[in-house]
């Protein structure tokens, strides 16, 4: 009877663990089912009608999405040119537009409208330069000098060649396209090719501006930093991109590591640094850093969606509160940034307070532990090591909240690996950072990018340098 009786209750705790089990399955898979749906509904929209609304909804709806500009926004309107190139002179009509009468009398007064338009000359300039030489008594070899108005020995001048540069690097055309364009709007026919020609040596000649760039961007008194997926021949690597209002710069690498990181930013940078929660970031020693609240936002969104789509026995009412209360308070973080960037607000003043009470309600939303895996992970991340990144815009004036720069500034290189599924080879992905690099530089500090691809392919690095910055100094 008594092993009988042990026999019994070993079965029975088989049976009660192998219950606890089947629970924590059907937890998990309930989790993954709500993650599937979650991401199928960010793919592909519903094909089907929303529900009529209430008026209250109609009401609340129609506050929080008002369409347009912000109340007092300024127009846009074009501005009137200084001067007119030609006037013409409009006789009256014949006939009323809208009756079709023709019992009209012309009246005094002239009703003034003007227009801007482009003149469209597809003219090829071909310039013949005759070199004078001399023969150099060291070596033997017959030299000429490169007149201002030569790009190398190429039969393309340095116009044809910047402007190729700038549809590719600068618009983010494909070689078709820009061969295309030469041709119709133009006349000026090339092979494909050519234009990784005109690339290699823009490239070429802006390496030393582009080594420049980094020593500047590793000196920076702020910097923003990010890093997106590059396919360089079909293989994974990673494009880096460090900058601010002034600079841009971007870099390819195999890795997504400590290693790149400090590539980009060096060892030890001594400046502001802004970035998403990277934990490669950490190698780089930054003195002051703010992580990107945005990433926050949309962590704690995701979040309470997840949470949304899990069966409704399964759903935890704190975690979703919690979701919600997190992503209202780093929106609030944002919002206070942004009033402190456009002057609504005194920062000397009222950061200090803003920082107390802030830390006071991150502390009151986290007291308690979830239930929720995925918000309990964040709820952890948000009282752990990365925590004084949270609020650090309110410890040191002129750090802003988000990483917004440096997304917009990826965002036409992504765009471009969508379109062209990256690069072919190393000097490829080097000429496009080089490239890129250089005339989103020009365009921050208000030069004009075609001018300054002419600078580039026809003057030295002293000329080129003074073209691309408002001081060279």
């Amino acid at each position: 009877m008594a092993k009988a009786r042990q026999s019994i209750g070993e079965l029975g705790d088989d049976l009660r663990r192998a219950q606890e089990r089947c629970e924590e399955l059907e937890r998990e898979k309930a989790d993954l089912q709500a993650k599937i749906r979650l991401l199928h509904q960010k793919q592909f929209k519903a094909n089907r009608k929303k529900p009529e609304e209430t008026e209250n909804e109609k009401q609340q709806t129609a506050v929080v999405k008002k369409r347009g500009a912000p109340k007092g926004h300024p127009a846009w309107s074009r501005r009137r040119p200084a001067t007119f190139d030609r006037t013409v002179e409009v006789s009256a009509p014949a006939s009323c537009p809208y009756c079709h009468s023709t019992d009209l009398r012309e009246i005094e007064g002239l009703r003034e409208h003007w227009q801007e338009d482009i003149v469209l000359t597809p003219r090829v300039v071909a310039t013949r330069f005759l070199h004078r030489q001399a023969r150099c008594a060291k070596c033997g070899k017959t030299v000429i000098r490169w007149h201002k108005d030569q790009a190398g020995a190429g039969p393309v001048g340095p116009v044809a060649k910047s402007l190729a540069a700038y549809l590719r690097d600068g618009i983010g055309l494909s070689v078709r396209k820009t061969q295309t364009l030469f041709r119709d709007l133009f006349g000026f026919p090339f092979a494909p090719a050519s234009v990784f020609g005109f690339e290699k040596a823009g490239a070429q000649r802006g390496k030393p501006l582009y080594e420049d760039l980094r020593e500047k961007i590793w000196n920076s008194a702020l910097v923003h930093a990010d890093e997106t997926h590059w396919r360089q021949d079909g293989v994974n690597h990673y494009l880096w991109f460090g900058g601010n209002r002034d600079l841009a710069y971007y870099r390819m690498d195999r890795h997504r590591s400590a290693e790149a990181a400090q590539t980009l930013l060096g060892k030890e940078f001594q400046g502001g640094l802004v970035t998403d929660g990277y934990a490669a970031y950490n190698s780089v020693g930054a003195k002051l850093w703010q992580s990107c609240l945005c990433h926050l936002i949309r962590h704690a969104k995701e979040s309470a969606e997840e949470i949304q789509q899990l069966p409704e026995q399964q759903r935890d009412a704190p975690s979703a509160l919690f979701c919600e209360k997190a992503k209202q308070l780093f929106q609030k973080a944002c919002q206070v940034c942004a009033e402190f960037e456009s002057g609504k607000k005194d920062w000397h003043r009222e950061a200090g307070g803003m920082l107390k009470r802030f830390e006071r309600t991150l502390d009151l939303l986290c007291a308690k532990p979830l239930a929720h895996k995925k918000s309990e992970s964040f709820r952890n991340r948000l009282l752990g090591p990365e925590r004084p990144k949270w609020f650090a815009f309110l410890r040191h004036p002129g750090l802003p909240a988000t990483n917004n720069l440096a997304e917009r500034a990826m965002r036409p290189m992504v765009l471009r690996r969508k379109t062209s599924f990256g690069t072919r080879s190393p000097a490829g992905s080097t000429n496009l950072c080089v490239l890129t690099s250089l005339i989103q530089t020009a365009k921050l500090q208000d030069r004009d990018p075609l001018q300054f691809l002419q600078t580039l392919f026809t003057q030295d690095a002293t000329a080129t340098q003074s073209a691309l910055y408002h001081d060279s100094s």
